[in-house]
């Protein structure tokens, strides 16, 4: 769908006049779609390039697109007859119908094709510097838990390290009272 055609024409798939230059334009069927009917954001819009523009196709073209080869698939003639015969005769009975009161189908949406290499390895880059970031903040907070955990035990070491002495004290305290009492006891 090219986006340099007319700049008032009116959109394919809503009853609105096309103002901007930001519609895409059918690269098969030629028909002109407003981003909405379009589904395509203003952003993913400015996003595209000259040759996605180009070769975008509205869902009624691409469904028109065979899907796939049909060689597996069996041939029954007799079925395709009769469905064609059914198709024939209904379409008889409508040609001598009133036809005010018709459906209209709704907009028909573009799927865009392929985003072309530059797109692709734009987002590749903010893929990477996305996760280069997310390393670096879980990084950072694993290195603040880990330094506050440290910081938890370094103070429980000190206090442990500070009962020790105490009770190293206490315990030198009472070998030497313990000695002056078994010298005390010998004299006697």
């Amino acid at each position: 769908m090219d986006s340099n055609s007319n700049s008032k024409s009116k959109c394919a798939g809503c009853p609105n006049i096309i103002k901007s230059r930001e519609y895409l334009k059918c690269a098969y069927c030629g028909l002109c779609y407003d981003l909405l009917c379009a589904n395509v954001s203003a952003q993913r819009f400015e996003l595209m390039n000259r040759d996605n523009k180009k070769s975008c196709k509205c869902h009624g073209c691409r469904n028109k697109q065979s899907k796939s080869d049909n060689t597996n698939t069996p041939v029954r003639t007799q079925h395709i007859n009769i469905v064609s015969e059914i198709s024939n005769a209904h379409e008889n009975v409508e040609d001598n119908h009133d036809h005010n009161n018709v459906t209209m189908r709704t907009a028909q949406k573009f799927i865009i094709d392929d985003l072309d290499s530059e797109t692709m390895l734009n987002i590749k880059n903010l893929r990477k510097i996305i996760e280069e970031e997310i390393t670096d903040a879980l990084k950072l907070v694993i290195q603040v838990q880990v330094s506050e955990q440290l910081e938890i035990i370094k103070q429980q070491i000190t206090t442990f390290h500070e009962s020790m002495t105490f009770f190293n004290e206490k315990f030198e305290e009472m070998k030497r009272n313990l000695a002056e009492k078994s010298i005390i006891i010998k004299k006697s």
